[in-house]
């Protein structure tokens, strides 16, 4: 997070139900609709992003859902789905390989209200291939698209005209290089409709109480005004850097990462790698702390393995405001510390 962004969280305090907020409401759906090229509603949820999962499920299924996964992060969508109560099917890729449309051969997907998908799962450093699963279910159903961008929007250019989400999800502290407490939830006009039919949607996570709010550029629940502060800046500074850079600088980082996994160690995916998080094996056999502690001293961080694959890899995370330099740094002290 730059010092910059951080320090737009430092303007007074406003209430968020006056005219001002309501500007700065504004403001910042109307840059997330340019940079997203969507018509769609725009949704801020006072949440991590797994409250906008929750708040997918809880308010848009009525019954029956069903899950793509192939790492810890869609499974744990899928728990979600059924500690809300309902039915979730799965069908599963295995890990390190990409969820494929091919998942679906057999599927009877008009028997499900929504089909989830996990854009880019974290666990192991895979991007899913999310156009052609998007033409797959609007192809051979009506149910609803759910789809977790949680570490692929503001990476990555996507298309959500072509893809079409009914919900199309993401929070602040990833990509967006932001402190978190805040959801994005880019929602189509049939989920709310198909919401509204929806019983026992909570109250705190109900999206068409949430829509009904947002028309008014307000939200039902206290926000973190100081973080839509720097949201708003920084959509200027993406806005300035512009998507299409902004997602070549990812692909950059990326390819650094991956040809220093290959070179020093070995890299866990076969392929559909992500551009915003690179999954190593731990073919040393490099205790994590040992890692970990060397990097803090010079000023680094990277993530333990996630999962079934905490003791088998770790994880560098590249995204939001970093630069190919300071890639360089973090990957040259990363092979002093294995």
């Amino acid at each position: 997070m730059r010092k910059e962004v951080l320090a737009a969280m430092t303007r007074p305090m406003i209430t968020h139900r006056g005219t001002e907020y309501k500007e700065l409401h504004r403001s910042i759906i109307d840059k997330l609709r340019k940079l997203l090229q969507t018509d769609d509603d725009i949704l801020l949820l006072v949440s991590s992003a797994t409250g906008a999962m929750e708040a997918g499920v809880r308010s848009a299924v009525g019954q029956s859902i069903l899950h793509m996964t192939n790492g810890a992060f869609a499974e744990r969508w899928a728990e979600i789905s059924r500690s809300n109560g309902k039915k979730a099917d799965v069908v599963s890729a295995p890990w390190g390989e990409p969820a494929l449309p091919e998942l679906l051969d057999g599927k009877a997907l008009g028997q499900y209200e929504a089909v989830a998908i996990t854009h880019n799962e974290t666990s192991t450093g895979i991007m899913n291939p999310l156009e052609s699963i998007a033409e797959r279910v609007h192809r051979d159903s009506d149910a609803l698209l759910f789809v977790d961008a949680v570490t692929s929007a503001f990476a990555n250019e996507i298309d959500l005209r072509r893809i079409k989400p009914d919900l199309f999800l993401f929070g602040t502290q990833k990509a967006l290089a932001l402190p978190p407490g805040l959801a994005i939830a880019v929602v189509s006009n049939r989920l709310i409709e198909k919401a509204r039919k929806v019983e026992n949607r909570g109250r705190y996570l109900d999206l068409v109480e949430i829509k009904e709010f947002a028309d008014r550029n307000l939200v039902p629940s206290t926000p973190p005004v100081s973080l839509m502060y720097a949201l708003d800046f920084q959509l200027d500074r993406i806005m300035e850097e512009g998507m299409a850079r902004r997602a070549e600088r990812h692909r950059k980082l990326a390819e650094m990462a991956r040809k220093w996994a290959m070179e020093t160690l070995a890299i866990y995916p076969s392929g559909s790698y992500s551009n915003t998080v690179t999954c190593v094996r731990n073919t040393k056999g490099v205790e994590y702390e040992e890692i970990d502690e060397k990097l803090a001293g010079s000023g680094y961080q990277i993530s333990e393995g996630y999962g079934k694959l905490k003791k088998s890899t770790f994880r560098i995370g590249h995204m939001g405001d970093v630069t190919t330099d300071e890639m360089s740094g973090l990957l040259e002290a990363l092979s002093e510390a294995v």
